[in-house]
């Protein structure tokens, strides 16, 4: 679920530009974020982020968590690299991308090419993250906490961030805030980009804090349809979670400014630092 207002419009990297979809109907024998997440999504709504909006959440990122550029970070569902592209303009070298999508992946491989951008891009799934101790810094961008059906996934992600993480080291999450959806549900929206347009019908179920939504794509080779869930949580369920993991909780924010959090933040910007 994302805001309707249409943000400005990035420019694409020659080796996105025109890629179709990858699927034309939901598919529904498959976990929904396999379909969801394709090429046709990426353009109209990870590319619509305009480049001021990111160098913004970058600099947050750098100062919440601390950075040097001697720190190795985690960049964990990392999407087309968007954050760990502009780490890299700023001249921070040891950053690893991690994202299950082999097709963003390699955008992100060839996005960094076009710039001469040296970040890692590995495909991993965030539930299993292989490496062990070797991050200072780590940060999960966008709501990947909430993906899954099972919420044993969703703390099966902070287990394994924290491992992936050495002592001391800093884990920063930025999701949609459960309180301020609860307060503000809209069942519909709808942006812009250019001459294309995305439709949002959602569903709150208050039973499980899970917003299903419907995504109608209109694009300039076609309709399609996309099905989305996320379950929300409040800040007390993610603090409790964390601990679960091993991570200790140390601040929340409501905005890139931050502004501490209240029931009222649209996103939750939360600090934690593992243990030990």
């Amino acid at each position: 679920m994302k805001s309707p207002t249409a943000l400005n419009k990035k420019p694409r990297a020659e080796s996105i530009s025109g890629y179709p979809g990858r699927n034309e109907v939901m598919d529904r024998g498959k976990s929904w974020w396999i379909s969801f997440f394709d090429l046709t999504y990426a353009r109209l709504d990870l590319d619509s982020i305009g480049s001021e909006q990111t160098r913004r959440e970058v600099g947050f990122l750098i100062e919440a968590l601390e950075l040097s550029k001697d720190t190795r970070i985690a960049d964990i569902g990392s999407g087309l690299g968007r954050h760990a592209l502009e780490l890299a303009r700023r001249g921070f070298e040891r950053i690893t991308g991690l994202d299950n999508n082999r097709i963003f992946t390699e955008e992100s491989r060839a996005r960094a090419a076009l710039e001469n951008l040296n970040p890692r891009f590995v495909n991993a799934d965030a539930r299993d993250i292989s490496f062990r101790e070797e991050f200072d810094a780590a940060y999960i961008w966008m709501n990947l906490l909430g993906y899954f059906d099972d919420p044993e996934d969703n703390m099966r992600i902070l287990a394994s961030a924290a491992r992936s993480l050495k002592s001391g080291g800093r884990l920063l999450m930025d999701l949609m805030n459960r309180d301020w959806v609860i307060g503000n549900f809209s069942p519909k929206g709808c942006k812009q980009i250019e001459r294309e347009y995305v439709l949002e019908e959602r569903r709150l179920d208050l039973q499980t804090s899970t917003v299903h939504s419907i995504w109608t794509m209109f694009t300039r080779t076609g309709t399609f349809k996309r099905e989305m869930k996320l379950r929300l949580y409040s800040l007390h369920e993610l603090i409790r979670m964390l601990q679960q993991a091993g991570l200790r909780f140390r601040e929340a924010w409501g905005s890139l400014g931050m502004e501490p959090a209240t029931y009222d933040s649209y996103h939750l910007k939360i600090l934690a630092r593992k243990e030990g």
